[in-house]
């Protein structure tokens, strides 16, 4: 059997069909952020930066989101911890993937760059545990310095 003669003849059903091209590109699209999501390993799916940007794409209207998608995002970002400041960075960058073509997990070592707000929860924790501490030991060193000078 010679080559050409084993050449199989593919082509295109509904090419010609807007509906059937539009509902393969949405199937590819899906499976293109399923193995994006397959492959995050970089940010745990509770880490609030990830939920502000998942949340994001979901808003998005292309790369553009409207000033009230954008209140709802950043109304999200305060309940999580995430300041406003860093709710807009973490926007940007969902954006601008966006604007690029790129998957959400493309936006994972960027997002990552930034502060994990459960950190500073933690620091602001033990930070008051701190001073908590502090006034203990102050108010019983001086309870016994009262006692020696009152026994004295």
């Amino acid at each position: 059997m010679d080559a050409a003669a084993s050449k199989t003849h593919l082509r295109l059903v509904g090419a010609d069909d807007p509906s059937a091209m539009e509902s393969m590109r949405a199937s590819q699209a899906v499976a293109r952020e399923n193995a994006a999501a397959s492959r995050n390993e970089h940010l745990d799916p509770t880490d609030p930066r990830w939920i502000i940007a998942a949340k994001t794409h979901a808003q998005l209207q292309g790369s553009a989101l409207t000033h009230e998608r954008r209140q709802r995002v950043l109304r999200l970002a305060h309940r999580l911890g995430v300041r406003p400041f860093e709710a807009n960075v973490i926007i940007a960058i969902v954006q601008d993937k966006a604007r690029q073509g790129e998957t959400l997990s493309d936006a994972t070592p960027t997002l990552k760059m930034l502060r994990d707000p459960r950190e500073d929860r933690k620091t602001r924790n033990s930070g008051l545990v701190r001073w908590l501490w502090a006034i203990a030991t102050a108010t019983l060193a001086n309870i016994l310095l009262i006692w020696w000078l009152m026994s004295g």
